[in-house]
């Protein structure tokens, strides 16, 4: 398990719905990293529990993988303890079928079904609770700075860019 405290980075994002009774004020804003690939994953994996060399590591995970893509596959709900639960759910086409074109054949579950989602609900048992307030207590926030927009183009081409500011400078920049 990773034992390095690293901060979670948070930007503070201006509420700009002006129907919204909390426009005009400040709300964190997770801060997107980029997403760990399964290789650097698994490097973490084998360098915090060093008897497990990176090759058995990404055997068992394929392994699992693929068991869990067959089970979801099969309409199986797969629960991951400590993590939480992946669950399959059908998106059905607008309009379904009625009584009779299933009686006459024309549309069947194939035709209806428009996909299929992996739902994830994260596990909330005693001691993991990773949907909750509780969760957000054990992470280590880090405010990188203030977004603050900027309009650029004109007309049809306008658009809303935002970049990050330092709080200081930010802060200077409103009492200025």
């Amino acid at each position: 398990m990773a034992t390095r405290k690293i901060k979670f980075p948070v930007v503070l994002r201006q509420n700009d719905n002006s129907y919204s009774n909390a426009y005009g004020r400040y709300y964190p804003e997770a801060v997107p990293g980029e997403t760990l690939s399964l290789s650097g994953l698994l490097a973490m994996v084998a360098f915090d529990q060093s008897v497990y060399t990176e090759d058995i590591v990404k055997g068992v995970v394929q392994a699992v993988t693929r068991s869990m893509v067959e089970l979801l596959k099969e309409g199986q709900p797969v629960k991951w303890d400590g993590l939480g639960t992946f669950t399959p759910t059908i998106e059905n086409t607008k309009g379904g079928a009625t009584e009779a074109e299933i009686v006459n054949g024309t549309k069947n579950v194939n035709t209806t079904i428009a996909g299929v989602h992996i739902r994830f609900i994260p596990e909330n048992t005693d001691g993991q609770k990773l949907t909750s307030r509780v969760f957000g207590d054990r992470c280590l926030f880090d405010l990188r700075g203030v977004l603050v927009p900027t309009v650029i183009g004109a007309g049809k081409n306008q658009k809303k860019v935002f970049n990050t500011v330092s709080l200081e400078t930010w802060r200077g920049n409103a009492n200025g």
